[in-house]
């Protein structure tokens, strides 16, 4: 048989805890780990959880019937209610298995996940030497067939087995556990999802015995078994005290946690399935377990076992440290048992920071819009939200540049903020601005002016005669007489400044500006 474990359902009292750390003193306790029972996270619909469970401390003068029925296989044994226990009894010489029931079939059947406990008070043989065994089960068929079936069988001797339907024995005992030889031993099964597991208990809390994979989802019922061994088939007697079977709580779902802006502190969530709305919650620093448990005292670990009411937890951590974290929902019906695991890891690096100053530029067209922002120092990517009031918002993630151009429509009013991203975190989000971006209309084109004459000043000024000088037509000289009829002309008195001869006037303009231009220089 596997080595007995140490308990895992100590809860070490918050006055014990606050003692050791005020004077200093690390303490280490076997708490329950992330995967304390090896089950399988798997979850079923608990179809009927309401009519399947039921209690029963044997309290009446005979067995319940509503809840049971007996079936003797080559026994003639009996089950009797004896000082508020149930006694199976099996008498001696029988051939092969004497077998003696108690069983819920057609009575009670169970579905999706469940839960059932018992307390075996006493189990003896007579002779003491020979072999006797007491068995809670479940099954799908009769007792004679082997349809489906698992059993956790306690022996005469002490020892534990627990077995499937083609009698392989799961976890073969390698010692006896000395069940039942100084206090009473409940036994727990238990089935989750596509897990069957077996418990048992002396007096120190439940230790996982077995976990065996379960192929068979239909309806089931309880065996409670008295068995006498071959070859002598001993005379038996089994007593056993408190039948619970109940649900086995849902596991909690849609666990989240949500860091600090720092990273120093988290608060973790999950839904409120338990029906007792209590929990066994457990926060664990992976770097400092040890070979004396997970729980270390003076450190940020964290377990409240069963007590804690409430679907949230906020406390202290250390930023970019790697933490586990897990929830389990406690039953308030007869079982009292808790949920499967419900577990995630975490860690929390400080955010960084918001970007500052959203600002937009509208394209004259109304059609885009440049955003805007002051970068963040060390940041990866910036993510922007455009929100386009009417309930409609446009993420555009991993930019990588303090500004984003996006399409819009104009003369509609949005509003737009940002993100800094670094590792796995994004920054709080920057102040939001709207802006509506109008459509600028087109200017008409002004005419280009014609340039302007720079006037003279009157220090340059030249007149420039009114009417344009005609040009003087060249003299014509008068010829002279022919040589051949000359003419004498008697000489006229000379004056004292010789009279200017009139030249004749050209009527031809070229002729006159030419005459007039030679007067210019005589």
């Amino acid at each position: 048989m596997p080595k007995k474990k140490k308990s895992k359902n100590l809860v070490l009292p918050i006055l014990g805890i606050s003692l050791f750390t005020m004077l200093g003193i690390t303490v280490y306790v076997n708490r329950p780990t992330p995967t304390p029972l090896r089950i399988a996270e798997v979850s079923t619909p608990e179809t009927n959880c309401a009519s399947i469970a039921f209690t029963d401390n044997f309290s009446r003068s005979t067995l319940d019937t509503n809840k049971w029925f007996t079936y003797e296989y080559f026994s003639n044994g009996t089950a009797t209610i004896d000082n508020g226990t149930l006694k199976l009894s099996v008498p001696s010489g029988k051939t092969g298995y004497a077998q003696m029931f108690a069983i819920t079939e057609d009575k009670v059947t169970l579905e999706g996940d469940f839960v059932q406990e018992i307390t075996l008070n006493s189990l003896t043989s007579t002779p003491s030497d020979q072999l006797s065994s007491f068995v809670m089960g479940v099954a799908a068929a009769k007792p004679d067939s082997s349809k489906f079936w698992y059993r956790a069988e306690v022996y005469s001797n002490g020892d534990i087995q627990t077995y499937n339907t083609t009698n392989e024995v799961t976890t073969p005992g390698t010692a006896a556990v000395k069940a039942f030889k100084n206090t009473p031993t409940k036994l727990k099964m238990a089935r989750r999802g596509s897990t069957l597991t077996t418990y048992y208990d002396t007096g120190s809390g439940y230790v996982l015995h077995s976990s065996i994979g379960n192929a068979y989802t239909g309806k089931l019922f309880v065996q409670l078994i008295l068995l006498s061994h071959p070859t002598t088939n001993p005379a038996a007697v089994a007593v056993v005290d408190d039948y619970k079977l109940g649900c086995l709580p849902p596991t909690p779902t849609n666990l989240t946690h949500t860091c600090s802006s720092d990273g120093s502190k988290i608060l973790l969530k999950w839904d409120d399935v338990s029906p007792s709305h209590k929990y066994h919650f457990a926060l664990n620093d992976p770097s400092n377990d040890n070979s004396s448990g997970w729980f270390i005292s003076n450190s940020t670990d964290v377990w409240r076992g069963g007590d804690y009411n409430n679907n949230t937890y906020e406390l202290p951590i250390i930023p970019n440290h790697k933490y586990d974290w897990w929830v389990q929902s406690n039953s308030n019906g007869p079982s009292s048992d808790t949920s499967n695991i419900a577990k995630k890891s975490f860690s929390c690096e400080p955010k960084p920071d918001a970007p500052l100053s959203p600002r937009i530029t509208c394209n004259p067209d109304g059609k885009s819009v440049r955003l805007m922002w002051y970068g963040v120092t060390d940041v990866e990517s910036y993510k922007v939200r455009l929100d386009d009031k009417a309930g409609h918002v446009t993420n555009y993630d991993n930019l990588k540049d303090a500004q984003y151009i996006a399409a819009i429509t104009p003369d509609k009013t949005y509003s737009f903020w940002v993100h800094s991203h670094k590792g796995n975190y994004d920054s709080n989000q920057s102040t939001s601005i709207d802006f509506t971006c109008k459509v600028t209309s087109t200017p008409t084109p002004t005419p280009t002016p014609k340039p302007t004459v720079k006037p003279i000043s009157k220090g340059d000024e030249i007149s420039v005669p009114t009417d344009t000088p005609k040009p003087s037509v060249k003299t014509t000289m008068t010829p002279k007489s022919s040589p051949t009829s000359p003419s004498y002309v008697a000489p006229s008195p000379v004056s004292t400044y010789p009279e200017a001869t009139e030249k004749p006037v050209s009527k031809n303009p070229i002729s006159r500006f030419f005459t007039w231009l030679a007067g210019l220089f005589e």
